[in-house]
């Protein structure tokens, strides 16, 4: 339905996004995965950020595929407007603990400001990256071939949490 022409969901999305139900959540973010809709970015990202934090629950296999939903969600949503990925990674100095998703973001967008992108925020997820989960951040620095972090990848060469290690050997 929301892929057909002149069909407006906006509002019934937006309403599902902040329906308390978790079912009318996720009819709202599958459709958005689909039929992605820049304005509802922020709400989505905090449904995001919730569904990430539940992950640390390892008894419910579920929420791992919730939170790939919502992900690609977001995935399909940024690479409509890239701007407000680079806006959410300055902004996320204040609250470090999302900054690997907003690497995985910014590594995977398939847009070309994505190298405008990294260039001038990467340093900013560096410095706000937290020291558990480096990989994010090392996945982007092979993406960008970004030599001036060496420093970073070759201090994460021997990590094994996160999968460090690998990533930094790639």
């Amino acid at each position: 339905l929301a892929q057909q022409e002149n069909v407006d969901l906006g509002t019934t999305i937006s309403s599902l996004l902040k329906s308390p139900s978790p079912d009318r959540q996720k009819v709202a973010i599958a459709t958005l995965a689909a039929v992605p809709d820049v304005t509802q970015l922020e709400s989505l990202w905090e449904i995001h950020k919730r569904r990430l934090d539940a992950l640390q629950d390892h008894t419910d296999a579920a929420r791992y595929n919730e939170y790939e939903a919502s992900f690609a969600a977001l995935r399909a949503g940024v690479a409509l407007t890239p701007k407000w990925l680079w806006d959410c990674i300055v902004a996320a100095d204040a609250d470090h603990r999302y900054s690997s998703e907003l690497a995985y973001l910014l590594n995977g967008l398939d847009h070309p400001d994505a190298q405008i992108i990294w260039d001038e925020v990467g340093d900013l997820l560096l410095a706000s990256m937290p020291a558990d989960k480096p990989r994010s951040l090392l996945n982007c620095i092979a993406r960008f071939a970004d030599r001036a972090k060496l420093d970073f990848v070759l201090a994460n060469l021997s990590r094994s949490e996160d999968f460090a290690s690998g990533a930094a050997l790639a």
